[in-house]
């Protein structure tokens, strides 16, 4: 069913907001908000319905975010809000106001805070407290509201969250319209249009309509991963896009990944995992959730917003404009005021959906510039139910699919969060110390172990020999993908064609990353780190790089004469490889080879002039390498050491 989605319209005439902008702060409250009546300050004058906490002018705009008027010390004491919040598993409080403002409104203001009340009150009951201020009718910049956006995403995975700036509509509806683009990638308009009908008259000015879809835009460019397969995209360096990175990441992923790009982390460990036989169940599981629940934020969206527009108060409320004062186009252009988007009708059959991507440049502050395009993407119309049974069904449908055997066994809220950076902090342990030992270590070594078996000193437990049986399957394994590793671009169809499908993918769904961890393909793997590679604006190894690198030998082979982002990532891969132990030394060649090529985007016969990197790269190898051995060494003795006990207690 193909809708009519409005462009937003302000809830103010362009002439108020420029009174707005003349009148002195300190008559904003008098003149604007009624001073100590004002009726933001208080539950008189507001429903039950409008009060989702009772004593505050507040609403629920999703499961897990709050919307609220701002709270003052004497109704947090009278109405027991902590308490309230405790019950509603509301862990954080965003504040969205400047100290000082709104003085004159209600009961006066903390002397110690500049706000209606302390931030204490909140954190001393294990209540997080943020604070990211914005003038009042204002916005803030780019930067500063991604933060607020990425502190928004955090707290959401710990609890429920409570924002609020002085009436939690106009900045409040701006955080949450860009925190929906931000989690579920929904256009601008569909944001505006959810979050007003969740909470009426919010996000009131052109200049915050024009920030939610600037917004959009920004996030919309730095979400890019291969620049090759976005036809609006331009090459970037490895400098800009770890810039673009830094953007985008929280938590831990932020802090790991502050000088290596996320695709060459996630291909080296999925590589380790697939040579050692391993699967980090959890990360996936994590990963696959988070996409499902976006998923269902998304339909449930839409739904909304397709329920409501059909709705004869809205058609009748919201004509064609004919005041061009209070309109954000001319009238020459209020025919194109209706931009067409396909949205779920809530029907049994499966339906296409489109949503709106911009065309414009940040600059553009203009809404009549702006130009749509519209881009298919799979969502399920299903009967209408509450959103927990839609929670629930969508997660057991994604993570428990014919295609992804993987037990739900993770909850929504909590510490989903924790869990999913904690595994992937505990990846490389797992994928390339514990199953090393495994694979390569004395025990399964074949001389030792035929040896051994002639002169029958070793008496073998279940567990080693099943440790035994499978040796040959591992090395069949790390051979596998260390040719993975080896193989220049690939020419079969169908390998290209899930290339490139993982890469369109990967720019367009936030959740392939955690379908990726499922794959177990290596070529594709080590493919998509070579192409990312080969696909910057400039290699990571510059001609002049490599001089500098070649031109201070030094014992340990270190690479610290580069640029920290150059160390990092070309230190991961040299990692990866110095973990694939015991393969053939012409095997080995043949990776160097690839990595110089990638490094340096150089053709086949244009490496052949890097002999002497190569030497040093191998000589890095080497060294890492033993220090893997050596680490292991005290392990390898401990089982030699078991193994020996129990064949002389035989």
């Amino acid at each position: 069913m193909t809708l009519q989605i409005p462009i937003p319209r302000p809830s103010y005439s362009q002439t108020r907001e420029n009174l707005i902008k003349a009148v002195p702060p300190h008559l904003i409250c008098s003149l604007m908000c009624g001073g100590k009546e004002c009726h933001y300050e208080g539950p008189d004058g507001w429903t039950l319905q409008q009060q989702a906490i009772r004593g505050v002018f507040s609403a629920w705009v999703t499961d897990n975010i709050l919307a609220m008027a701002r709270p003052s010390t004497q109704l947090i004491k009278k109405f027991n809000i902590i308490e309230q919040f405790k019950g509603l598993n509301i862990k954080s409080v965003i504040n969205l106001q400047v100290p000082g403002e709104h003085g004159y409104c209600g009961d006066p203001l903390e002397l110690k805070s500049g706000f209606s009340y302390l931030p204490e009150i909140f954190m001393e009951n294990d209540i997080y407290f943020f604070n990211f201020g914005m003038a009042d009718f204002g916005v803030s910049s780019l930067v500063r509201v991604l933060d607020a956006v990425k502190v928004t995403s955090f707290a959401v995975q710990e609890g429920k969250v409570a924002v609020h700036c002085h009436a939690g509509l106009g900045r409040t509806g701006v955080l949450i319209a860009c925190y929906l683009v931000y989690a579920t990638r929904i256009s601008p308009c569909e944001a505006v249009h959810f979050v007003r009908i969740k909470r009426p008259c919010s996000i009131q000015t052109r200049t915050q309509i024009n920030l939610v879809f600037d917004f959009a835009q920004f996030v919309d460019s730095h979400r890019t991963v291969f620049t090759n397969v976005s036809l609006p995209a331009h090459p970037v360096t490895l400098q800009q896009y770890l810039h673009r990175q830094r953007h985008l990441l929280h938590g831990y992923e932020a802090r790991h990944l502050k000088h290596l790009p996320k695709m060459v982390d996630f291909a080296c460990k999925r590589l380790l995992q697939a040579a050692f036989d391993k699967e980090d169940c959890v990360t996936v599981q994590v990963e696959l959730q988070r996409e499902a629940s976006d998923r269902i934020m998304t339909l449930h969206i839409r739904e909304t917003i397709a329920s409501f527009v059909t709705s004869p108060d809205f058609l009748q409320a919201n004509p064609e404009p004919e005041d061009p004062d209070n309109a954000l186009r001319s009238p020459a252009s209020t025919a194109a005021l209706f931009e067409p988007c396909t949205l779920p009708a809530g029907g049994t059959e499966t339906q296409p959906s489109k949503t709106l991507r911009l065309l414009r440049t940040l600059s553009d502050s203009n809404l009549s510039e702006i130009t749509c395009t519209h881009q298919t993407q799979d969502t399920s119309g299903q009967q209408p139910l509450s959103v927990g049974q839609r929670r629930t069904e969508s997660s057991e449908l994604v993570l428990n699919g014919p295609n992804n055997p993987v037990k739900h066994s993770i909850s929504c809220e909590g510490k989903e969060n924790f869990v999913g950076y904690r595994s992937l902090a505990l990846t490389d342990h797992a994928a390339g110390l514990i199953l090393t030992r495994r694979g390569n270590s004395l025990l399964t070594n074949g001389s030792l172990v035929s040896t051994a078996k002639r002169k029958g000193k070793v008496h073998w437990s279940p567990s080693v020999k099943e440790s035994v049986r499978k040796t040959d399957e591992h090395g069949s394994l790390l051979k596998t993908v260390a040719r993975a590793m080896s193989e220049g671009p690939p020419v079969e169809s169908d390998l290209l064609t899930k290339v490139s499908l993982w890469q369109v993918e990967l720019n367009e769904n936030e959740g392939a990353w955690g379908r990726l961890a499922a794959e177990k393909d290596s070529r594709i793997l080590s493919t998509l780190m070579w192409n990312w590679l080969e696909h910057l604006k400039e290699p990571v190894l510059r001609s002049e790089d490599v001089v500098t690198l070649l031109s201070k030998p030094t014992a340990k082979g270190n690479l610290w004469d580069l640029e920290k982002c150059q160390e990092e990532t070309i230190n991961c891969i040299l990692d990866c490889i110095s973990k694939l132990t015991g393969l053939p030394s012409a095997l080995e060649d043949s990776i160097i080879h690839r990595l110089i090529r990638a490094l340096t985007q150089s053709c086949e016969e244009g490496v052949m002039h890097f002999a002497a990197l190569s030497e040093k790269l191998k000589m890095i190898i080497r060294e890492k390498r033993s220090h893997y051995l050596f680490s292991r060494g005290m392990m390898k003795t401990t089982t030699m050491v078991k193994i020996s006990s129990h064949g002389k207690s035989k």
